[in-house]
């Protein structure tokens, strides 16, 4: 079976998905754009981790950036890096471009033209994309020229606040198989877009390898320190609720160290917060660490107290799906405390592995890791009981056997 991967960018556990699918003997290719992030990051993530592999194609020529470009330049880079294409199927090129114009998707019909000729010679079986973005598009209609499947992965921006609702339908209706991360999404999904075919909607929760997971390991601080991870400090991740949280705390002359890992690329948000936490008076409580390399992350995760993410919906209707730094967090063996949104209900069962809260009730959120605070046996039961969940239910093989079984269908 020969996969390739049509992404916009690479995140770590993706990273570790195709390795962990390449030691199952699975050929893989991965096609990123030019302008991703650096190239030394796939290797990066092997050597750190360990992880042993076939050789994989990486390649940094997917043309993403057709689908913003000017339409001048549009039409000369396409000019000369489609137009053969052309002449090599007239009429099944002429017939998906009159559907690209017609679902207003042409920007990536001919993205994904240019990259159907770089492979001609040499198809994958199947075309695989994360997130319901634009290397999924171009996904689609390269799989429509070289009349090879596709399937993509949604996670939760893409879905719950996409840039077009008839974009977003148009991928869902032409992929082979749609996998999603959770039950909430797949209900979201049939909710907006109506019923889909028999098993082409798939539940498949994203998977861990703990062995690429730090031990837990006790702090050198007597002080009890809650860890929250908070990619691009982002509304949903709900830090503000977080920090109103903390100011509660302190009020109660609760002891504790509050540290929060994340920044926006501007560090707007970043300033904003670190300006809420002198007028809340939390300086020397609260500490954002800014961007840091996910083991590092990890390492600091391993010998925290209690991991607390309050995610809420944003304004714009964007949410967490199920977050990878909870389940990471969990993995390791550390308390979790979270709130009832979307999937999240999936991976931690109020009281029994971890603690939920209301989304924005940030007085909850204080008494919940004040419970946990107070209470350190309940916090290490709920520690070993979420660690237990996350082997069980969210384990990278278990994920990938579901890839490859779906894959097989579809190829079959």
């Amino acid at each position: 079976m020969n996969i390739t991967y049509l992404l916009d960018f690479l995140p770590t556990y993706v990273a570790r998905e195709i390795a962990a699918l390449a030691e199952k003997d699975i050929s893989l290719s991965i096609h990123l754009p030019p302008g991703s992030p650096d190239s030394d990051l796939w290797d990066k993530v092997l050597s750190e981790d360990g992880i042993k592999h076939p050789d994989i194609l990486i390649s940094r020529d997917l043309p993403l950036h057709w689908c913003r470009l000017p339409v001048l330049s549009l039409a000369k880079e396409s000019l000369k890096g489609v137009f053969p294409l052309f002449l090599k199927m007239p009429f099944r090129f002429t017939h998906y471009a009159f559907k690209a114009l017609l679902s207003g998707t042409f920007r990536y019909f001919l993205a994904g033209a240019a990259y159907a000729r770089s492979v001609l010679s040499d198809k994958p079986d199947l075309l695989h994309a994360h997130f319901a973005k634009d290397a999924a598009h171009i996904a689609m209609w390269a799989g429509a020229l070289l009349d090879i499947p596709f399937s993509v992965t949604t996670h939760a921006q893409d879905i719950f606040t996409p840039e077009s609702n008839k974009r977003l339908a148009t991928l869902l209706k032409n992929a082979q198989t749609v996998f999603t991360i959770s039950h909430f999404n797949r209900v979201f999904l049939t909710k907006r877009f109506g019923d889909f075919p028999d098993n082409k909607l798939k539940v498949t929760h994203l998977g861990l390898e703990p062995k690429f997971l730090p031990p837990r390991e006790q702090s050198s601080s007597d002080i009890p320190i809650l860890m929250c991870v908070a990619s691009g400090l982002v509304p949903k991740k709900g830090v503000e609720v977080l920090l109103q949280a903390c100011r509660i705390l302190h009020e109660k002359n609760i002891s504790f160290k509050c540290i929060i890992a994340g920044t926006d690329q501007a560090g707007n948000r970043l300033e904003y917060f670190r300006n809420v936490v002198k007028e809340y008076e939390l300086d020397g409580i609260v500490d954002f660490i800014g961007l840091l390399p996910s083991n590092k992350v990890l390492e600091a995760v391993s010998t925290s107290t209690l991991f607390v993410l309050p995610s809420v919906e944003a304004p714009n209707g964007d949410m967490d799906g199920i977050p990878v730094a909870l389940m990471e967090a969990m993995g390791i063996g550390v308390s979790a405390i979270s709130t009832r949104l979307t999937g999240i209900p999936e991976l931690i069962e109020d009281g029994v592995n971890g603690l939920l809260t209301s989304p924005g009730d940030h007085e909850g959120l204080a008494n919940a890791i004040e419970k946990l605070l107070t209470d350190p046996d309940l916090a290490e039961d709920l520690a070993s009981r979420g660690r237990e969940k996350v082997l069980k239910d969210f384990s990278v093989d278990r994920y990938t056997d579901d890839l490859i079984e779906a894959w097989t269908d579809i190829l079959t």
